[in-house]
């Protein structure tokens, strides 16, 4: 009998699981989770709005480590 539901379960996960392609955003969040600068910025930025000059500040960074994208 437990084989029997542990089969049961198997072809139950292939068939519900979450595609792959579904996935991709969710592995693109981790990936910049994944980053420790990145975390503080998400964290410091759920608070409030922050100018770079500002985050820069908060962080203890300086200008030139900020993306370019990011200065808009």
């Amino acid at each position: 009998m437990e084989d029997a539901q542990h089969l049961e379960l198997v072809n139950h996960l292939k068939d519900h699981l979450v595609p792959t392609a579904e996935l991709e955003d969710l592995v693109s969040l981790f990936k910049s989770l994944g980053d420790l600068t990145r975390l503080r910025i998400i964290l410091a930025l759920a608070q409030t709005t922050l100018s770079v000059s500002e985050l820069t500040d908060i962080l203890g960074m300086s200008n030139p480590r900020f993306p370019i994208s990011w200065v808009c």
